[in-house]
């Protein structure tokens, strides 16, 4: 069946030259696709791809909306109805499906086509049967489409605009239109455009007049953020966002061009130099704190702090007072207690950390990062460790990721990737197995802005490290240096099978449903109590730890504090942070295993001098007499899982890098030899103890 037999005769002739337009001028080349297709694009050639259905179908989706409101017969001034333009969204579904660029398929095009189509539009007889396979075959036999990164995409030009409004941009001089794009971004149609680092990045959710509230059928969320390339930037100068770009010609007046490809790349080469431009600081989807104290709760960019507060849709927070009475304490300290009451804490440590990490995505403007990794263990499943991650995702919205990446390229790639394309506050690596030992998150846990190159690409780029990051696993061990850059919180039902407790003896017997009911109220009481130790000045009792989280420490020390939700309060509750919790919990693996190492040592040689060769025959053939020997628990994994080296050999280096580190109040140190001399013999050691060193 032709195209003109699917339409009656009234509008047939639109169509045929609405296809004209499609087609290349007479005598001219087509343009044509010769690269892959979807499945061997690369992973942003995708992003543009499935970005470029996604804006062609919201296109028609509101033109259709609109056209669905007409009366039935009633034609636009192109003599287009409901008819013409059921054909048209058929068409451009086909030409979608025929492209080899996009993920679609006949199907796939067929169910796009009919989810876009308004109701009206369907059960009219004459707009039905617009799509057919035979339409997807005269698309297939045409010119196809070029993707968007060959050629900037062409808005729908034939499309009738609600007045003429459009800004008028003359492209005829790239460099004139450079001048004119670098003073237009950050106003007017490109309000949404922010810097973030050395990227632009758009949001649709800001406008030349402020905050624009989403649809009741838009999500929000960490997609209402997304990095700017320069195809992107072409197409945001065009009529569906209210500019007009054209070159003047002397015979047929202005003609409709794109945006110089050019101009958009020298822009984005020169953000710095962009003077409307807004810098992006953050993203928040609660209610957050500002350096002051005060609560930033406008939707909307705040100049203060440089950071967009894009609520998702639905939520409610309750105003926070200024000075919280002691009364507005009382009720928010309970609130939130009442939801930890029934996890089984190992230690009052543990309850504390969990306490100062769930305040945590609210402080970020007021005490910048880096912060602690959130380790939530147990020892046996079912336990409510997914309970604690989930309690902070429902409060503050986050992502979770299902284990930890192995490899160090692949640890930095997919940490790169979060920074880069999240602005959910709160990332849970669930499930996690074994020991989890990473230099790449060890640098990053101490880094306020974390760098890296793009894989796949020259490009590289300097993100803030703002988020909270969270693993849950069953008896999690942490080598390397990040036991001692992790918050421990450990629960121990004591049961073979905790998940088979009855949820009525709960205090909240259905907590993931209650968290969603209430989390403005929950989100309230954090507020508060950050609010009240606000408005008490600030006070951080105790001394601020010198490493790279001290700031952080003392300032949630402080809140809990001052709520009385501290190891100084009547309620009992652990010291957030506490030097011990990690070891207490075990959780840190190097750290237990040099324990285990300098009491076995201080047992078998006391304060006498030692070789590595003296410890590995005690471990070897253990004991001499009734001397007692080294155990394979006594021993350093270096040691017992060295691979092609001596145990002497592998112990010495062992020791070398753990002398005059100090781990239960114990050190193994090497007496000096004098400067200059060689000796022959064994390197030797003691392990010696605080008290003997200042004896």
């Amino acid at each position: 069946m032709d195209v003109d037999e699917l339409l009656s005769r009234e509008s047939s002739q639109w169509v045929k030259d609405y296809l004209a337009h499609q087609e290349p001028p007479a005598g001219a080349e087509a343009p044509t696709y010769d690269g892959p297709a979807y499945a061997g694009l690369t992973a942003d050639q995708r992003i543009a791809a499935d970005r470029e259905v996604e804006d062609t179908k919201e296109l028609w989706r509101a033109r259709l909306a609109e056209v669905a409101t007409w009366p039935e017969g009633t034609h636009d001034k192109q003599d287009r109805g409901w008819e013409a333009y059921a054909a048209n969204w058929a068409w451009a579904c086909a030409r979608l499906a025929a492209a080899p660029w996009t993920s679609l398929d006949e199907d796939g095009a067929e169910k796009l086509y009919n989810e876009v189509l308004p109701p009206d539009l369907a059960d009219n007889e004459k707009c039905q049967g617009k799509w057919s396979q035979t339409l997807l075959a005269k698309a297939t036999a045409k010119p196809g489409n070029l993707p968007p990164w060959e050629q900037a995409r062409q808005d729908f030009a034939d499309a009738p605009t609600s007045g003429s409004g459009l800004i008028p941009v003359d492209v005829e001089n790239p460099v004139d239109a450079l001048t004119w794009l670098q003073d237009e971004i950050g106003r007017r149609g490109l309000s949404g455009l922010f810097r973030r680092g050395d990227e632009l990045v758009y949001t649709p959710r800001i406008g030349e007049d402020g905050y624009i509230a989403p649809k009741d059928s838009e999500k929000g969320g960490p997609s209402q953020v997304r990095r700017m390339d320069v195809v992107d930037l072409r197409a945001r100068v065009g009529r569906k966002h209210g500019y007009e770009c054209y070159r003047p010609t002397p015979k047929q007046g202005p003609t409709p061009a794109l945006f110089p490809q050019d101009a958009a790349q020298l822009a984005l080469r020169t953000l710095e130099d962009i003077p409307h431009l807004r810098y992006l600081n953050g993203v928040t989807h609660t209610p957050t704190v500002r350096p002051d104290g005060s609560i930033l709760d406008a939707p909307g960019y705040d100049d203060e702090t440089g950071v967009l507060y894009l609520p998702e849709p639905g939520l409610e927070v309750p105003p926070v007072a200024d000075s919280p009475t002691p009364g507005d304490v009382e009720r928010a300290r309970g609130l939130l207690l009442s939801v930890l009451g029934d996890f089984p804490w190992v230690t009052a440590h543990d309850e504390a950390n969990f306490l100062g990490a769930w305040f945590t995505p609210l402080l970020r403007e007021l005490v910048p990062p880096p912060y602690k990794l959130l380790s939530i263990t147990a020892h046996q499943a079912g336990s409510g460790k997914g309970y604690l991650a989930r309690i902070l995702r429902e409060t503050h919205g986050g992502a979770m990721k299902a284990d930890f990446p192995r490899g160090e390229a692949e640890v930095a790639k997919v940490l790169l990737s979060i920074l880069e394309t999240e602005t959910a506050p709160v990332i849970t690596f669930d499930n996690v197995t074994g020991t989890l030992r990473s230099p790449t998150l060890d640098a990053m846990l101490t880094s306020e802005y974390y760098s890296g190159r793009i894989l796949g690409e020259s490009r590289s780029v300097r993100l803030r490290n703002d988020r909270l990051w969270v693993l849950t696993g069953n008896n999690v061990k942490l080598g390397g240096d990040t036991g001692r850059r992790t918050l421990s919180c450990v629960i121990d039902a004591k049961m073979d099978h905790p998940e088979l407790r009855d949820p009525r003896s709960f205090t909240i017997p259905d907590l993931p449903g209650w968290l969603v009911r209430n989390r403005g109220k929950v989100l309230w009481a954090l507020l508060t109590l950050i609010r009240s130790w606000a408005a008490a000045g600030h006070p951080t009792p105790g001394v601020q730890t010198g490493d790279d989280f001290g700031k952080w420490t003392a300032l949630v020390r402080g809140i809990l504090h001052a709520s009385g939700m501290d190891d100084y309060g009547p309620l009992g509750i652990g010291e957030f942070n506490h030097f011990d919790a990690s070891r207490e919990n075990g959780d840190d693996e190097d750290l237990q295993e040099h324990v285990a190492f300098l009491e076995a040592a201080r047992e078998v040689f006391g304060s006498n001098l030692w070789t590595a060769s003296d410890v590995v025959e005690r471990w070897e053939f253990g004991g001499l007499g009734d001397e007692p020997g080294f155990t394979d628990e006594d021993m350093p994994t270096a040691v017992t899982e060295r691979k092609h080296v001596a145990p002497a050999k592998a112990l010495g280096k062992w020791l070398s890098s753990k002398e005059g580190t100090w781990a239960g109040g114990m050190c193994v140190r090497s007496p000096k030899r004098s400067p200059g001399t060689k000796s022959k013999h064994a390197r030797q050691w003691r392990a010696t103890s605080r008290n003997n060193e200042e004896n």
